[in-house]
């Protein structure tokens, strides 16, 4: 490998990292009049044209399925394009279709991980982003870095918890796999879960439930290096409970505005007391099941924020059937239907995600679209099962896909490039300590 590549792979990587630490404000800054997340999309579909032009290259990689099974969804693509007229010399176009677009950057994964290999001093520098990530999400964030980006990015805002989700599911696997710290590198894994318990519960319901999925996984993988109960392993508890409940009181001392990132006006319009009152209204029939309920044919929740999600979801399916475009979605023109309503387009009026990675599938590309992915996703896991070695990339696509059922991660820029990248990465790292 030359020099320059070499750089050049350092380069990508520290642009990674930056990613890690600033997430969406990050993909928000402006170079020559282009933000680097609208620069990311043009990337992907640059490597779309690899896809076609590289066909036998891909089918070796990835299989003869895969292969047709991306070039469908991009004709797919075209279709609903073609009946919802949208304009293929508009920017919102491929914004709203960026999801489609970022599957080819397991291609883009493939060109950078086959000949770059990810060191201790890069694992070090993966770790110190994730802290950093914490860092500025809950405990202090300089102001000089607010101006900053107030100045030369579209938008400021704290880290998501669905980004730093992905943070933390990559350079734990990656720390774990590698073991290059020996014992203190799962003494590490115990503290990251204690710190970030509170964080991820009190952030996002999604982020938590694919934070818990992975930790008990890895703590099941790894139980026999972890639990050796000694002197040692009593202090790393202590440590650990202490990491816990700093991070508990750090959290809730935060403004609730920053807290409520799942609660954009949620609890004005789809407050739990307001649902309990439609539920007991002596005129309707109700049947409970846990928090859920029907009402009129409608699914409800007693639970604000889970409801709030849910009537998008009917929503989206309800006017796809209404208007005849289940089968090709609504396209790529304008907003889904269902982000019309004002209570659903945050505090600052720019939230147009359903948060569900599946119905923006649907909303945007319909029933084919929707199909195409589920049988892309089987593939890419019947492909994990076929490895031997390691199965990390398996664990980060189902934690990748429990974030993105509550949560508009998939339809950003950069979440879903860097996931496919390192679903790339795991699938054919034969590390397996």
């Amino acid at each position: 490998m030359t020099d320059t590549k070499k750089i050049f792979q350092l380069i990508f990587f520290n642009f990674l990292m930056l990613t890690f630490v600033f997430g969406r404000t990050f993909m928000g800054l402006y170079i020559f009049n282009f933000r680097i997340g609208e620069l990311l999309v043009a990337l992907s579909m640059l490597f779309s044209t690899y896809l076609i032009l590289n066909r036998n290259k891909i089918i070796i990689q990835f299989g003869r399925v895969h292969f047709y099974l991306h070039i469908l969804i991009i004709i797919s693509f075209l279709i609903s394009s073609f009946f919802s007229d949208s304009s293929f010399f508009t920017a919102y176009t491929y914004k709203s279709s960026s999801y489609i677009w970022a599957i080819s950057a397991i291609y883009l994964g493939k060109f950078y991980f086959d000949d770059f290999k990810i060191t201790k001093n890069l694992t070090i520098l993966l770790q110190l982003a994730l802290i950093l990530g914490y860092v500025l999400s809950i405990v202090y964030y300089p102001n000089l870095l607010i101006e900053f980006f107030n100045n030369y990015s579209d938008k400021w805002d704290f880290m998501k918890a669905s980004s730093l989700a992905l943070v933390f599911f990559i350079s734990v696997l990656i720390n774990n796999n590698k073991n290059y710290f020996g014992r203190f590198t799962y003494e590490y894994f115990l503290f990251c879960i204690f710190l970030f318990t509170p964080f991820f519960l009190y952030k996002s319901r999604g982020a938590f439930i694919a934070f818990i999925f992975l930790v008990v996984v890895q703590l099941i993988k790894y139980r026999k290096v972890i639990f050796t109960f000694d002197i040692r392993f009593l202090i790393i508890l202590i440590i650990s409970f202490s990491l816990f409940g700093i991070s508990t009181l750090r959290v809730l001392n935060q403004d609730p505005v920053e807290l409520a990132e799942d609660n954009q006006l949620i609890e004005i319009f789809y407050s739990g007391d307001a649902v309990k009152k439609l539920k007991n209204q002596k005129d309707t029939k109700v049947e409970s099941f846990f928090s859920f309920y029907t009402n009129n044919g409608r699914l409800y929740s007693i639970d604000g924020n889970i409801n709030w999600r849910m009537q998008i979801w009917q929503d989206v399916y309800l006017d796809l059937v209404n208007d005849d475009k289940l089968f090709f979605g609504n396209g790529y023109k304008d907003k889904i239907p269902a982000m019309e309503k004002f209570e659903r387009q945050g505090r600052d009026g720019s939230n147009e995600n359903v948060h569900n990675f599946i119905f923006n599938i649907l909303a945007r590309g319909g029933l084919v679209q929707l199909v195409l992915f589920i049988f892309l996703f089987i593939n890419l896991f019947k492909q994990v099962l076929s490895k031997n070695w390691n199965k990390s990339s398996l664990q980060l696509m189902l934690a990748v896909f429990i974030v993105s059922s509550f949560d508009a991660s998939m339809e950003n820029a950069h979440f879903p490039i860097i996931f496919y990248m390192f679903f790339y990465y795991f699938l054919n790292d034969k590390t397996n300590n």
